[in-house]
């Protein structure tokens, strides 16, 4: 039986098709600055959503750059988790199991990527999701920031 955040969750994904993105890191190295973009959503079953993302970013020295994401969000009784299909469908890369927590789903454990550490949380705040990363390591330092919005309503009022 899922908990009540996340079927508000779950049906807010279903309807996303934009998406605006911060990253600022404490280190000279990292990345700074902002993107935006469109997310086209497709729904293979119930408990499956597929977010195929494109957009550009604007680093904070002024590189603008194109970027293609396409990531995998599957509901389960008591989580959503979340994998990134970098490498096609049939290769996932798990990133995080996300769990009630309050008024948010958190991370049950950061995700590792060699020495550093990705943690997540997924909230709503004013009729859009959040998801924040908090990036950590030897050579990180990073909070991201994803605001996914659906900016037709009346498509979400047709289903």
């Amino acid at each position: 039986m899922h908990t009540p955040i996340i079927n508000s969750i779950w049906q807010q994904l279903r309807r996303i098709n934009t998406l605006y993105s911060e990253c600022s890191s404490r280190l000279e190295t990292g990345w700074n600055g902002r993107g935006q973009g469109r997310v086209d959503v497709e729904e293979p079953n119930g408990q499956t959503l597929i977010f195929n993302e494109q957009g550009h970013w604007d680093s904070s020295k002024g590189m603008q750059l194109p970027f293609r994401n396409v990531y995998r969000w599957t509901l389960n009784d008591d989580q959503i988790s979340l994998s990134h299909l970098r490498f096609g469908i049939d290769r996932p890369v798990f990133l995080v199991d996300l769990v009630p927590a309050q008024d948010r789903l958190c991370a049950v454990e950061p995700h590792p990527c060699g020495d550093d550490r990705y943690d997540a949380q997924l909230s709503i705040q004013n009729d859009v999701l959040l998801l924040e990363w908090t990036v950590t390591g030897p050579a990180k330092d990073e909070r991201l920031r994803h605001t996914y919005r659906a900016l037709d309503r009346s498509s979400a009022q047709r289903e």
